[in-house]
Formats: structure tokens, sequence, C-alpha cells
């Protein structure tokens, strides 16, 4: 099913759905008889941001919804408990506008507008201008999708771990709060650029967590708006709620990961079971950092923040090519100005695969693997202070019940770090069968949006290979990548060019296609 071209108009907006408006008139039509018919749509903006040159084309997204995913919003939020939970589709079916939609079925679901906590229609207005904040920039990664992916990322972690009998209402609120935005008018660039650069916000925060301090001032300027007050907080609670998302959006800084991994870890050597029935059975001891329940939500969101290579592998493929995308474009912005570029900008020829292993491999299992740790030995606490906590869950959990919880969520992020390892590890392989480098094509993204110009892409074959076998090669290539295009309608963009030979090689090679349903490794 072909969808419509979107227009840049004279002032560089896309209309009252955002700038990755790529929704055929069917979807917005169902979506309008539900969920959709509830929210107030998205002004357009004003921003005096000049869109970037490969924003202001035409751009068509082919989109085959049948058997692909449902026609109904509420259909598929019903799925948002799940580990495999896309917010690229949730994009498609809330008309490009996820973070609301979810934040929405969230705040819905824990009785935060019921219990008072939160003025209904100002949460609206404040999503609204939250999720135009996430679109100023353009970004191919840090947008209003990862907004809602993190977001979403916290729910199923908070109550896959069992920390929703952990935490209060003020609690679980100000995480899911601090998820939604953590990354805010985010750039599109990292903190090293901003410092390389003498950028004005890097002098603003004089180089110190440096778009982290952006996304809560941001944040927090938002929220004093007229109208975007959502919060019915008293003095105190709102005070702690500060604090709790000041500590979580500071960490999501990746300078402190290693001093947050080895903190954790420094800290579990020393306790001692029966250090742990001391606070099981005094539920008024505070516990103490790094355990206590700043340190906690910090590093929950963190973890969430870098969970895309514990996504199954559909989910962590995309993301990776996005991330990358923004990468590749700051190393050409590096260069424009004569600067070095760092690790993962050079798009000719950062090595993918060998990135994404190491990533898996030295951030995000170490980290997994100290929540984990972490979590369970915390489970007797977890359980002897449940009535202290939220009062979502049925029935009281026991240490077992929230350790067997664990113990399946443990199994979730092992099975799919492992299999999307061994799946790069794959790619590395094929591409060392063609010799080739691993370079980085535009990455599809719901942005509208073309890729640039490139030159062709050529095998590297030795002198003797003759033209017949190049050619054999490059067509190879050019099936592969049709092939998982046609497989992938909902994610890839329309021209099969712009997927990475390396990805389509090794789909094509193992006959394997991934749909929204396949929610855990085969």
């Amino acid at each position: 099913m072909a969808i419509e071209d979107f227009d840049l108009d004279s002032e560089g907006h896309y209309g009252t759905l955002g700038p990755y408006a790529c929704v055929p008139k069917e979807i917005t039509e169902e979506l309008s008889k539900g969920y959709l018919s509830k929210l107030k749509p998205i002004k357009p903006s004003k921003s005096k941001y000049k869109p970037k040159d490969h924003d202001q084309v035409n751009f068509t997204f082919n989109l085959d919804v049948n058997g692909l995913v449902p026609l109904s919003s509420d259909e598929y939020f019903a799925k948002i408990d799940s580990w495999g939970w896309s917010s690229h589709l949730a994009s498609v079916l809330c008309g490009t506008r996820p973070l609301r939609c979810t934040f929405a079925n969230l705040f819905e679901r824990y009785g935060f507008f019921r219990k008072g906590l939160v003025d209904s229609q100002q949460f609206f207005n404040f999503c609204d201008a939250i999720e135009l904040k996430y679109q100023k920039h353009r970004n191919f990664y840090h947008n209003g999708i990862h907004g809602t992916d993190v977001l979403q990322t916290v729910h199923v972690m908070i109550n896959s771990t069992g920390l929703i009998n952990f935490l209060d209402d003020l609690e679980i609120l100000a995480i899911l709060f601090a998820a939604a935005c953590h990354d805010v008018e985010h750039t599109g660039t990292t903190n090293d650029f901003h410092k390389d650069t003498k950028s004005a916000l890097a002098q603003l925060y004089s180089n110190v967590s440096v778009l982290e301090n952006h996304h809560l001032e941001t944040t927090w300027n938002t929220l004093g708006q007229k109208d975007c007050n959502m919060l019915n907080l008293s003095d105190s609670q709102l005070k702690y709620f500060k604090e709790l998302v000041h500590e979580m959006i500071l960490h999501t800084d990746l300078a402190k990961h290693f001093d947050q991994v080895k903190s954790i870890n420094s800290a579990l050597a020393v306790m001692t079971p029966e250090t742990w029935s001391e606070y099981a059975r005094d539920p008024d001891k505070p516990i103490p950092a790094p355990f206590d329940k700043k340190s906690l939500l910090a590093l929950v969101l963190h973890a969430a923040d870098i969970s895309n290579a514990a996504k199954p592998w559909h989910l962590q493929q995309l993301f990776t090519m996005q991330i990358l995308q923004e990468f590749f474009d700051q190393g050409d912005e590096l260069k424009q100005r004569n600067m070095p570029l760092p690790p993962l900008s050079n798009r000719t020829t950062t090595n993918i695969p060998d990135s994404q292993i190491g990533f898996i491999a030295y951030l995000v299992k170490p980290l997994y693997e100290s929540m984990s740790n972490y979590l369970c030995s915390m489970a007797p606490v977890i359980a002897a202070r449940a009535k202290h906590g939220s009062n979502y869950v049925q029935g009281t959990p026991t240490a077992n019940s929230i350790l067997a919880s664990m113990k399946d969520f443990d199994n979730l992020w092992r099975g799919n770090l492992s299999y999307n390892s061994d799946r790069w590890g794959k790619i590395k392989a094929a591409k060392n069968r063609f010799q080739r480098p691993s370079v980085m094509p535009n990455a599809p993204r719901m942005l509208s949006s073309k890729p640039k110009e490139q030159e062709p892409e050529a095998i590297l074959e030795d002198d003797d290979e003759s033209e017949e076998n190049e050619e054999e090669d490059l067509e190879f290539i050019r099936k592969a990548r049709k092939s998982l295009a046609m497989s992938h309608p909902a994610t890839m963009s329309a021209n099969p060019e712009n997927i990475p030979s390396e990805i389509a090689i090794t789909a094509y090679e193992s006959k394997e296609t991934i749909n929204s349903e396949d929610l855990s490794p085969p």
C-alpha cells in the first residue's frame, strides 16, 4: 500500500503530524475511531530551526500493514508489557505521536490521573511541547521514538524485576517522567563534540554533562510554561521528585557508566546476606548508596537507555543503523571543520559489526549483569518492603516469586545479547567474504528524508577477478537488499539501496524474516 508524499511547507514544517509523518490515511481513519479520538492534534511549531538539506525533499514510505501490525493503537498498546514492543510501530499507529500516546497509556494504567497526581489537560499540553522539542534537530536516533522506547523499556523493567513492589507512586511517576524527557532537544551530537567545538551549550554547562544538563533545563522550563505544569504535588513531593529526575537524567551520561558499574560491584562484594536481612526486617532503615532508591532508579534508566542491544534482533538492527548515522553526520561536520574524528564517526572506515560486538561485550553486558546481581541480592528486601511501595500488583510478592520473575527477565536479555552478538559476527564474516569496508549508507528513519548522493558501492576484488564475477556479487547484494526490504516494510526505507550490504547478505543467506511478533531470539 503506497503512502502519499509528505512535503515541507514554505516555513520548513511538516504540517500537524510532525517531521516523521509517514502514516497512511487508512490507519489514521481507523485510529480516529479509538484512542486517538481522545487526543488533541499537535499544532505546527514556529521554530527558528532551519531544516538540513536532506530534510527538504519529498519522501515516499511504503508500508504494507496487512498481517504486520494491528490497525488499532489500543490493540498494540495491549502488548506494551512486551520486551519486544516497537516504538517505531507505535509511531505509525499513533499518528507520529508515540511519546504522547505511550505516556498517556502508562499514566492511565498507573492511575496518576485518577489519584490526582497529574492534571490530564496540562499533561497533554506538556506532552505536545516535549514531543515537538524532540523534533527540533530532526535526528535519526535521538528523537521522540527513542524517548518512547526508553519510556516503555523502563515500564517493562520495573515490572519484570519486581521493583514495582518496592517503589511508591511518586517514584514510579519520576522514573517514567525522566525516561520520557531524558533526551529532549538532543542536538544529534555527543558531549565531546560540544566540548571540542566549544559550543554555546558546552560553555553554558562548563563542559560537564553538557547534553544531560540541557535536557534537564529544557524539561524544567517546559514544565514551568503556562498550561504545561501537569504535576499536582506538595512542596516536599515536588522537591523529592526533582531530586530523583535530576539524578536519573544526569546518569544517562555515558561518561559516568564505568564508575556506576564499579561502584555497584564494589558495594556488592562487601554486602552479606545478613546485611540484606537487616534491611528486610526493618523497612524504615535507610539503605545506603549505591543501593538507595536514587541510585537504583538512575541505574534502571541508564540500562533502559542502552537497552537496544538487549532487544530482539530486528529492533537492535534498526536502532544501530540510526545511531550510527548520527555519528557519521557528526564525523562529516568535524571533517568540514578540519578536526580529528573520534571512533565510530568515519562513515567509510568504521567497522560496524565490531563496534556492536564491542558495545555488547564491554558496556551493555557488564551493566546488565551488575544490575541483575544487585536486584537478586535485594529480592528479600523488595519483598519485605512491598507493602510500603506501590499497590499495582495483585497479591503479596515473596522473595522467591520476585527472583523467579527476575530470572525470566534475565534469560530474556541474556538470550538477546548472545543472539545479537552472534548475528553481528555473521555479518562481519559476510563482510570479510566480500572483502569490502563496512560502509553505512544513510539509515532508514521515520523522519521525512532522502539519502545523500553517494558513489555507487563497489566490491573490492583482487585485480585478477573478472568483471563478470564482480557483477555477480553486486547482483547478489541487490537481491539480498530487495529481499530484506520486502520482509521489513514498516522499518526499511522505500529504497533498498539504503540497507547496508552486510546486513542484507546475512539475512538473505539465512532465509530469515523478522516481523513485529518476533519478540524473542530463535
